[in-house]
C-alpha cells in the first residue's frame, strides 16, 4: 500500500481544498482504494477515525473506482458534516472537469 500511495502522490492529480488535499488517479480496474494521512494534532484517535469514516462515506457514495489519498489539514473537532459535504462537492466538480 505504501508504494501505491507514493506513486499516487508523485504521478496522480492533486486538488487542494480548504480542509484537505486530495491526490487521485483513475484506476484501470473497478476497485476503489482510499488512504488517509491525519496528524495527531487534529484530535485524538476517536475524532480522527470518525472523520475518516465520514469522508470515506462521501467518496464511496459518489465514486465507484480509482485511487485516492487524502491529507487532512484542519482541527477535526470543528469540522461538521455540512463542511465535509460542501468541500467534497467543490472537489468533485474539479475532478470531473
Amino acid at each position: 500500500m505504501r508504494k501505491r500511495i507514493i506513486d499516487l502522490i508523485k504521478r496522480g492529480n492533486k486538488i487542494t481544498g480548504q480542509y484537505f488535499d486530495l491526490y487521485y488517479k483513475k484506476a484501470d480496474e473497478k476497485t476503489l482504494k482510499i488512504g488517509f494521512q491525519v496528524s495527531r494534532r487534529c484530535g485524538n484517535s476517536v475524532v480522527r477515525n470518525k472523520v475518516k469514516r465520514r469522508i470515506r462515506l462521501f467518496i464511496r457514495k459518489h465514486l465507484k473506482s480509482g485511487d485516492f489519498f487524502i491529507k487532512i489539514k484542519v482541527n477535526l473537532k470543528k469540522l461538521t458534516d455540512e463542511d465535509i459535504e460542501r468541500e467534497w462537492n467543490e472537489i468533485k466538480k474539479r475532478i470531473f472537469l
